[in-house]
């Protein structure tokens, strides 16, 4: 089929499985049962998606303002000195996933099992024309999660906001260290790392380093993979921390 102007593919696999077990015990007005029920279901997704037209989101543009093939050029710096125009429209986040200038497809894969445990018991209490069916259920589910776990050696956060910068001249992509991740309850600021927290903020501090190509950039904010739309910022010669 047509891969353009982008080339996407998907793959997605859901697999359910469990067990359940059920004892009954009878005893004069009394029939009891209690089982448990273990269940999992696992997702297993696989994506990736690159720019294949070079019209989709061209560095340079004609006098016409017409898109320019240009595949050498990934910096709209460079726009003038082939005789062309920078695109003001250009998505700087798109750049490093154009195939026609050199990128690299993006490509995602994770998996993840939602478990859910049960139990219950309950009891059929006969007494003459009168029959009662008192019971207890507890279900847990575990699913949403901001970290792994591996025993008691280890438990990692994946959840944490990263922040990076594009370098608008050199369209050089660099990751900044983010710390002192929070949110507000009652008044109070308190840790966080929370998982879909709804309306809840919750704030992170970036640390800019030292190193950092200076002048203008964009600043991304990057949630379990997803980027924010681009800020604007200027790098100037004492870079600091931020807070988002």
């Amino acid at each position: 089929g047509d891969d353009t102007p982008l080339t996407v593919f998907q793959n997605r696999r859901l697999t359910n499985f469990g067990v359940k077990g059920d004892l009954a015990y009878t005893q004069a007005k009394h029939n009891v049962k209690f089982g448990t029920q273990l269940m999992g279901t696992r997702l297993r997704e696989q994506f990736g998606t690159g720019i294949t037209a070079f019209d989709f989101n061209p560095i340079c543009l004609d006098r016409n303002g017409d898109a320019v093939a240009a595949p050498t050029i990934t910096n709209p710096n460079s726009c003038a000195r082939a005789g062309f125009q920078p695109n003001p429209d250009l998505q700087p986040g798109l750049v490093p996933l154009d195939l026609t200038r050199g990128g690299s497809l993006f490509l995602f894969n994770a998996k993840g099992t939602i478990k859910e445990y049960a139990g219950y018991v309950q009891d059929t209490i006969t007494l003459g024309r009168l029959t009662l069916s008192p019971g207890l259920r507890i279900t847990r589910y575990d699913g949403l999660s901001q970290a792994t776990a591996y025993g008691d050696d280890s438990q990692t956060a994946t959840n944490y906001p990263l922040v990076r910068i594009l370098n608008k001249q050199s369209n050089h992509l660099r990751y900044c260290r983010t710390f002192d991740h929070t949110t507000v309850v009652g008044g109070n600021t308190i840790p966080s790392m929370g998982v879909a927290t709804g309306a809840a903020v919750v704030t992170t501090n970036v640390e800019i380093p030292a190193d950092i190509e200076l002048g203008d950039s964009s600043l991304f904010v990057v949630a379990n993979g997803i980027p924010s739309q681009p800020f604007d910022v200027a790098i100037g010669r004492r870079p600091s921390s931020l807070v988002f």
